[in-house]
């Protein structure tokens, strides 16, 4: 209950006392304040940094830690972007900051930016409206991705420079389709042009030296109902010339028994050229 006390008009002695019963008010207050900690608890569990902007650059609040940052050395609470960040990410984030007003909808970009302690980093923003006049941005560091990526890349020029080298080719099937995925080299070794990297199984039959068709038929069979991997070799014509391969494959099985998939530990079928 709220209660309020006030003298009488006119009278020397007595009050006026009136309550107000704000039940009603209290529990919305309380609701509110409930729902705001649980909203502060969800934003700080997400790794991601976040940044409130003003229509000119102005940070009016930010959740990121102070190692994170380009600028450790002061709160960014009311200093611009050109006071606390290089001249050409302020320009960018000023640009981004225009189009998101602009627009209304959702702009997305990626930077670099040196962080004193860790060096040059990869981020992600999303930038939304926040109001008439600012924006939101939520911000990823995504330096080990990039890392990833690259590695990956040149794990993968590695690997064809290599099967260049060895004759060395691979293919990946998986049920229930009939094209394999292979790779340059083993369209290279087996003479085909090719514009992707699907196969269809029926070309790669048709290639089959006659004499070895049911031999390949009878092994795939054989390993398939022993729940086995495959392992043997089968001559393909190339041109005008018959030509080895040998064939290694691990083969994965689902519940039923049946192949699911052929590849070898790295997830790709070897074939040799003999």
């Amino acid at each position: 209950l709220n209660v309020t006390a006030s003298p009488l008009a006119l009278k020397e002695y007595g009050v006026v006392i009136t309550y107000t019963d704000i039940s009603q008010r209290f529990q919305f207050e309380l609701d509110l304040r409930e729902s705001e900690t649980r909203a502060r608890a969800m934003i700080n569990a997400i790794p991601d940094l976040m940044f409130r902007m003003d229509r000119n650059g102005v940070f009016l609040d930010y959740k990121a830690d102070v190692s994170e940052l380009h600028e450790q050395t002061v709160s960014l609470v009311g200093c611009g972007l050109r006071e606390v960040t290089p001249p050409q990410f302020a320009v960018l984030v000023e640009g981004m900051i225009d189009q998101t007003l602009t627009s209304g909808i959702i702009q997305t970009f990626e930077y670099q930016m040196l962080v004193p302690g860790a060096g040059n980093q990869h981020f992600e923003a999303r930038m939304v409206p926040s109001g008439p006049d600012e924006v939101i941005a939520i911000v990823r560091n995504i330096t080990l991705n990039k890392q990833a990526a690259e590695e990956r890349r040149k794990n993968e020029a590695l690997l064809s420079e290599a099967q260049r080298i060895g004759r060395i080719g691979h293919w990946e099937w998986n049920a229930p389709g009939t094209d394999m995925v292979c790779s340059d080299e083993l369209f290279e070794i087996l003479g085909l042009r090719h514009k992707g990297p699907l196969l269809a199984q029926d070309k790669l039959l048709a290639l089959i030296h006659p004499e070895d068709v049911e031999l390949v038929r009878e092994a795939d069979r054989l390993a398939f109902s022993a729940r086995s991997d495959l392992d043997y070799q089968f001559r393909v014509r190339v041109g005008r010339k018959w030509r080895w391969l040998h064939e290694q494959a691990q083969v994965e099985y689902g519940l039923d028994g049946q192949p699911v998939q052929l590849s070898d530990p790295l997830k790709e079928q070897m074939v040799r050229a003999a």
